[in-house]
C-alpha cells in the first residue's frame, strides 16, 4: 500500500518510524507523501527539509549559481504534529502506491535535480498534497567534499540543474520560459567561469 524511497546515505533509529509515517498516511486521505525531519551533522535541518511548490519566476532565478534559496511556507502543525508542504526532501520519502501509479510513478526526465518539486507537481495534478512529520526524524549522512570543484564539474552541476528545470516547464509551465531560461543559462555559466578564475587567483 505504501512505498518507502530513501537514499544509500540516510539512516534512523526509530524502530517505529515506518509504522508512524504509514499510520498518518493512513489517517490523511488527502495526502500521497509524508517525511519525517531531516537530521544533517547533528542539526535539525527543517529548513532543507521542506519548500514550497516553486513558481515560473523561482524556475528562472534559480538558474543563477548565486540565487540558492528556496521560498518557505510557514508550517501550521495539526493535533498530531504533522503539517501539508509544498514539497519534501527526496532523500527520505514515503508514497502511497496508488497515487504512485496514477502519476504513472516516478517521472525519468529529471536527473538529480529538481525531481522532488516534480513529484510534489504530479501530486498535486492528481489532488493529493505532501505532509512533514515533526515528530519523526532521519539521519542524511550527506557530507560534502572538501576538495575544490573544478570548473569542468561546476558546469556540468549547471547543465544537469538547468536540464531539469526545463523539463518540469515543458510539462506544468509555459513553453516560452525556456527561451528566457537558456538565455539566463548562458549568463550563469559565464558567472560560474568568472567565480572560479577569481577563486584561483585569490588562492595564489
Amino acid at each position: 500500500e505504501y512505498v518507502c524511497i530513501m537514499n544509500p546515505d540516510t539512516l534512523f533509529d526509530d524502530r517505529h518510524l515506518l509504522e508512524n509515517l504509514s499510520d498518518k498516511l493512513a489517517k490523511y486521505e488527502d495526502v500521497a507523501v509524508i517525511a519525517p525531519v531531516m537530521v544533517q551533522q547533528d542539526v535539525w535541518d527543517i529548513k532543507h527539509t521542506y519548500w514550497d511548490i516553486p513558481n515560473s519566476w523561482d524556475l528562472l532565478r534559480r538558474q543563477f549559481v548565486l540565487c540558492r534559496k528556496r521560498n518557505q511556507a510557514p508550517l501550521r502543525l495539526t493535533s498530531d504534529k504533522t503539517a501539508y508542504v509544498g514539497v519534501v526532501h527526496g532523500s527520505f520519502l514515503m508514497i502511497r502506491v496508488q497515487s504512485l501509479i496514477e502519476i504513472g510513478f516516478l517521472d525519468e526526465g529529471t536527473f538529480l535535480y529538481s525531481e522532488e518539486n516534480m513529484l510534489a507537481l504530479d501530486m498535486q495534478h492528481i489532488g493529493k498534497r505532501e505532509m512533514l512529520s515533526l515528530t519523526d526524524v532521519f539521519y542524511h549522512n550527506h557530507r560534502k567534499s572538501t576538495q575544490r570543484l573544478t570548473l569542468k564539474r561546476k558546469l556540468q552541476v549547471a547543465q544537469i540543474a538547468s536540464s531539469s528545470r526545463k523539463c518540469i516547464c515543458r510539462k506544468y509551465y509555459s513553453n516560452y520560459l525556456i527561451l528566457i531560461m537558456n538565455v539566463l543559462y548562458c549568463i550563469n555559466l559565464g558567472i560560474i567561469t568568472l567565480k572560479h578564475i577569481g577563486g584561483s587567483l585569490k588562492k595564489r
